[in-house]
């Protein structure tokens, strides 16, 4: 009776203020289950990270062989042996024969010629030389080999599909670039562009996958009308050199450092070595 009277002779701002104090005290000890059984928020993300998918590695065995001009491991023993009609198309064929560069697609089992220059021994004397490198890359990507490097300003005779040209390069290095793919199970595409980088070594925009980067690099001449692709299974291997005498043309420069005095001649053979599917590694927190 006491409280009712009490609260009869509160003012109306009196009773607001109890009120309002009867809020705050009460709120926070039901807000707790309010909280607890509300729904959860959807965001649309992904509880867990995505699934990666398997990469597929392909390895090469890369070789430059030296050997003296003329040797008959390098010549006739050796391109009679190998397929040089089947694995390009006849216009690019006629192109690369054209401008000194000639190639062919071995089996598994090398013939006696080739076989005699993959057991020469590494890093002999200048004419007799092996020198070798295993390469393994991820499908769709490419990677480049070097094939000769010259000191001095060259003058480089083209057959281009518009006509024949001459070209002057500053300091070139002769490059393939080899673009990798499998193609199934066993079986990968190679594709072959030879390159002329030349001029001084820069900082140049380079492209890549997400954005463009700054490298120290030469200026680079791709020649698209010489690219050429084969498919080889695993354990084949494709054989690139020259089919012609001294000339100042593109396969010349590629295997004979583009001088005629030169005594030597280089060779180079690809292996398809392997082909793996290589499974990503997830990062555990702690």
């Amino acid at each position: 009776m006491r409280n009712a009277a009490y609260l009869r002779e509160l003012s109306p701002n009196g009773l607001a203020r109890a009120a309002w104090l009867l809020a705050v005290v009460i709120l926070p000890i039901v807000g707790c289950a309010i909280i607890d059984t509300a729904e959860p928020i959807a965001t649309g993300k992904p509880a867990l990270p995505p699934i990666v998918p398997p990469q597929d590695a392909i390895e090469l065995e890369v070789y430059f062989i030296d050997r003296p001009r003329g040797d008959s491991l390098i010549g006739d023993a050796l391109w009679n042996e190998v397929d040089q009609i089947s694995v390009v198309e006849p216009g690019i064929r006629s192109q690369l024969n054209d401008d000194g560069i000639r190639f062919g697609v071995a089996p598994s089992s090398p013939p006696f010629a080739l076989q005699a220059l993959l057991d020469l021994q590494p890093y002999g004397s200048a004419a007799h030389r092996r020198v070798g490198r295993r390469y393994a890359i991820g499908s769709g990507t490419e990677t480049e080999l070097i094939a000769s490097t010259l000191n001095e300003t060259c003058h480089l005779e083209l057959n281009l599909p518009d006509g024949p040209r001459t070209r002057e390069y500053e300091t070139p290095s002769c490059v393939f670039r080899v673009r990798a793919e499998r193609v199934q199970d066993g079986w990968a595409r190679l594709e072959f562009l030879p390159e002329i980088h030349h001029g001084a070594m820069r900082m140049r925009p380079v492209a890549t996958d997400h954005d463009w980067q700054y490298r120290g690099s030469q200026e680079v001449d791709p020649l698209y009308s010489h690219r050429f692709t084969v498919e080889l299974n695993v354990g084949e291997y494709i054989v690139v050199g020259t089919n012609r005498e001294y000339g100042p043309l593109l396969g010349d420069y590629f295997f004979r450092d583009g001088k005629e005095d030169n005594k030597t001649e280089r060779l180079l053979v690809v292996r398809l070595a392997d082909m793996k599917r290589v499974e990503p590694v997830r990062e555990s927190k702690p």
